[in-house]
């Protein structure tokens, strides 16, 4: 203490002393005054006891989720230090203040000892540590379609893949416009609440991505993929788990899908008017691996887990990377219903002749799908659902094909195991010599014909186009569909233009 005490007043005051034995003490406590000279004296006494040991209360058994962050206070009085045994990896103790903290990715039962000590005892309690794994439905391989937003990954969408463990762990990547970005990390959150993904990855040409998911009881997820900037535009994310790993998909085998314009952009000579296709084949375990083609003949691949419900998502870039096609969807029992998007972007040289100026660039090119499971057919069958014996008509529209002076539509005869019967070349019921075979294996489609026009500039020269279309059977329309690319006819005035020199569109057919 120090200060001043004016005159005629009282100050208290505390003496406190730690006595190191059970026994009397007697001390002295000196007061100066600066009224008058010298120091007064006050005795001060006292009594040491025995102080006890420590002691300790353990908390509560707690109930923790893999991979969360853990702090649990120790109650306790006289304790000096303390010390724990049989914590989980990545759990410790403070040794001053007893706090457990931490986070464990490792699941278990696991009993723990706390231990208090100060100069006069040692006391320990137990209590116990549960670390819940992820919940079994929950762990496994999951896909995700990511939003297409312009700032983000140029509207060209992306797909993300995970898996993750009993642990909480999980890794996986993101592709997503013209990168692929690993992820990795532990999944956290609360016991009894939903597991979450809350990470920054950095891509290889080193951007940031905020990735927020969160695993959702029905075997979903769903979040958002960001820059890691303030004010980012934020792409949606949504997934599903693939919940037959263990199981058994009911509706495994060769699915045929046809891809056709939404109704706003049929007849836009702008936009490929073909059908693009593709074909999945999708495991009992799950899994469905994606080959495809656009409207214009880019091939494209793709693989995705197949949802709890049925879900299925295709994203492929193409067009030398600068474009993409995607499409998400559902399969129930033996037919397959979706929708999508495809971009082309402006890349290709002035000399260019197949939608140089690309598409959907400002607003992508939605489509449908519609698609059916594949059945080869046996000696008794045909395709189409129809017997051996009946007709089946191929025609032919859009990118001009009506204008031409060859009509191309054609009827042929169906047969057994899938083969067919055509017309002769070049006759009245077959005027563009069209051949047509299909694939019963698989159904794809391919076929050529040639579409013979006058040239009004060289009469004696008529045009000539040679025309080959491709495209798969769709089974639950009967029907199959595809596309094909036609040169289109020089202007009738100016100068002569070879055909190979004039812009390319695109068509579709359907056999049915």
């Amino acid at each position: 203490f120090s200060g001043l005490v004016p005159a005629n007043t009282t100050r208290s005051f505390d003496v406190t002393f730690s006595p190191d034995s059970a026994k009397n003490f007697e001390s002295t406590l000196s007061i100066k005054s600066t009224a008058q000279t010298g120091v007064s004296y006050v005795t001060i006494k006292g009594a040491g006891a025995i102080a006890p040991a420590p002691l300790v209360t353990a908390p509560a058994n707690i109930n923790v989720r893999s991979s969360s962050s853990i702090s649990i206070p120790v109650s306790s009085t006289y304790a000096v230090s303390f010390t724990a045994k049989g914590l989980p990896r990545g759990l410790s103790i403070d040794s001053k203040t007893g706090l457990i903290s931490g986070s464990s990715s490792a699941p278990g039962i696991y009993n723990v000892t706390i231990t208090a000590t100060n100069p006069w005892g040692i006391t320990s309690s137990a209590f116990k540590i549960v670390i819940d794994p992820v919940a079994p439905s929950l762990q496994g391989d999951y896909t995700g379609t990511i939003g297409r937003t312009s700032e983000v990954n140029d509207n060209f969408g992306g797909i993300i893949q995970l898996k993750v463990s009993a642990n909480g762990s999980y890794s996986g990547t993101i592709v997503m416009g013209r990168q692929t970005i690993p992820i990795r990390g532990l999944a956290s959150g609360l016991s009894g609440s939903n597991p979450i993904i809350d990470q920054v990855t950095v891509s290889p040409n080193g951007s940031r991505y905020s990735v927020k998911l969160e695993f959702m009881p029905d075997q979903s997820i769903t979040g958002t993929l960001a820059f890691n900037l303030p004010g980012s535009e934020t792409a949606i994310v949504s997934g599903w788990r693939n919940s037959w790993a263990t199981g058994s998909f009911p509706s495994s085998g060769i699915f045929n899908h046809r891809v056709s314009l939404a109704t706003a952009t049929v007849g836009d000579l702008t936009i490929p008017q073909g059908h693009g296709y593709f074909s999945q084949n999708v495991s009992t375990k799950g899994k469905a691996s994606t080959m495809g083609v656009t409207a214009e003949g880019q091939r494209f691949t793709s693989s995705s887990d197949i949802g709890f419900a049925g879900q299925f998502t295709v994203w492929s870039l193409t067009h030398s990377r600068r474009g993409v096609v995607q499409a998400f969807g559902t399969i129930t029992a033996s037919t397959a219903t979706g929708s999508g998007f495809a971009i082309k972007t402006l890349f290709e040289p002035i000399t260019g002749r197949l939608y140089r100026d690309g598409y959907g660039i400002a607003t992508p090119v939605d489509f449908v799908t519609l698609g059916g499971l594949y059945v080869p057919p046996t000696v008794t069958t045909a395709y189409l659902g129809k017997t051996p014996g009946s007709a089946a008509v191929i025609s032919f529209s859009h990118a001009n094909v009506g204008s031409s002076q060859t009509n191309p539509t054609t009827s042929i005869t169906l047969g057994e195991l899938g083969k067919m019967t055509i017309p002769t070349s070049g006759s009245v019921q077959n005027p563009s010599g069209l051949s047509l075979k299909i694939n019963p294996r698989n159904g794809m489609v391919t076929g050529r014909m040639t579409l013979t026009d006058a040239n009004r500039i060289e009469p004696f020269s008529p045009y000539r186009r040679v025309i080959s279309f491709n495209g798969l059977v769709e089974p639950s329309t009967n029907a199959a569909y595809g596309y094909f690319l036609l040169n289109q006819l020089p202007p009738l005035k100016g100068l002569p233009i070879p055909l190979n020199r004039t812009s390319l569109l695109s068509g579709s057919w359907v056999l049915q």
